[in-house]
């Protein structure tokens, strides 16, 4: 037996008690109606039941909140991604620490993903990234609408479109290759806005009460402040055309 078979067999057994394979809360053991297929709020003891795949039996299971770090880490054993994911998991202890020290007490989930995601977007702005810092700003904005920001969600979204219109690349490497002579950060040729982009703006204007006169106003000021920082071909206006056909199109 080879010894990725032999992890792989560790991690079935060391996994097969984690969850509920069965309909019934992991918190107050409460039996639910059927199965849920997401997240949801047990009806009796009103806590959050969490819903996974195990990684030893591919089961599907019901978990707390702090259940979902080990399920986890047996996935990134059972992917060989572990070493990745100690990695991770030190960076966000890191940052945990950190933020707890400068808050004064333990920050939320939600403040610790907010952290690493603006420091992934810093990181990947020093290295000419922009591909991955528009991934970074969207996760940013998804973060947002799920605590009800809608607003400062729909602000981040529009800046992910216009940074889509402009076709953005990875070209900067690491920082000990500079590759944006030879391969420019920004082609138009690739500007594309994917079109569950353009739904979530659209539900985040549903949500804030913005018509297209509104968005524009909002689209302006967040592309105005980005072409004053960025080197972007395509200019805020003629961006905001583009991005308007879509929404009414939408």
């Amino acid at each position: 037996m080879s010894l990725f078979s032999k992890i792989v067999g560790l991690v079935a057994s060391s996994t097969t008690q984690v969850g509920n394979t069965d309909p019934v809360c992991p918190h107050c053991s409460e039996r639910l109606e059927k199965m849920p297929s997401r997240k949801k709020k047990c009806p009796s003891c009103k806590e959050d039941i969490y819903v996974r795949t195990r990684p030893g039996d591919k089961k599907r299971i019901l978990i707390r909140a702090d259940q979902i770090e080990a399920v986890e880490e047996q996935r990134a054993i059972v992917n060989g991604t572990h070493p990745q994911f100690l990695a991770a998991q030190k960076e966000r202890n890191a940052l945990k620490r950190k933020l707890q020290r400068s808050l004064g007490r333990v920050p939320t989930e939600h403040e610790v993903e907010w952290a690493l995601l603006g420091e992934a977007a810093a990181d990947h702005v020093r290295q000419k990234n922009w591909g991955l810092y528009r991934n970074a700003r969207f996760d940013m904005s998804e973060l947002l609408s799920k605590q009800g920001q809608h607003e400062r969600a729909l602000a981040l979204l529009l800046e992910v479109c216009y940074v889509d219109l402009n076709g953005p690349r990875n070209c900067g490497g690491d920082g000990e290759f500079d590759l944006s002579d030879a391969f420019p950060p920004f082609d138009l040729e690739m500007s594309d806005l994917a079109g569950g982009v353009i739904a979530r703006v659209s539900q985040a204007m549903q949500r804030t009460g913005l018509d297209l006169r509104g968005v524009e106003s909002q689209f302006a000021k967040v592309a105005t402040r980005l072409a004053q920082s960025i080197p972007l071909p395509l200019t805020p206006k003629k961006a905001w055309r583009k991005l308007k056909r879509e929404l009414r199109a939408g």
